[in-house]
């Protein structure tokens, strides 16, 4: 098997969600460095890769997890998962040295409003990427 998509599909993800512009303009897409100023955020949480194999590709299977944080008062949580699905779900995106063969969404879990009125999402999708 070829060098790992993971992260070349994180960057790309990042980068589609970013230049989506009904994203960009209620959402802050975090990084490590960098902070919130609109009235929700989406973060990459956690995610798993394992190797797939067929008699002529070399591939990886992933499952990726967005955290999204919203302002109930702003912006409702359900509108800004319905904007992440409709630009990520079936979405074709380059990464370099790979071939993004699908990306689907799989199931949420979203959770009531905290005590500060922010209402978290979980989205988690899966990815089948191969080897170029």
């Amino acid at each position: 098997m070829k060098a790992d998509a993971s992260w070349g599909l994180h960057r790309a993800l990042v980068k589609a969600l970013e230049g989506d512009q009904k994203i960009k303009a209620v959402a802050d897409i975090k990084g490590p460095d960098r902070g919130a100023t609109k009235p929700a955020t989406i973060t990459m949480g956690a995610g798993t890769s394992h190797a797939w194999h067929s008699a002529t590709f070399d591939g990886e299977e992933h499952r990726l997890i967005l955290e999204l944080k919203a302002d109930e008062q702003q912006l409702s949580i359900r509108a800004l998962a319905a904007l992440v699905i409709e630009r990520l779900h079936d979405a074709d995106f380059p990464i370099p040295g790979h071939a993004l063969i699908e990306l689907q969404f799989e199931c949420s879990e979203t959770y009531a409003a905290d005590k500060n009125g922010i209402t978290s999402c979980r989205m988690f999708f899966k990815a089948l990427t191969v080897s170029d």
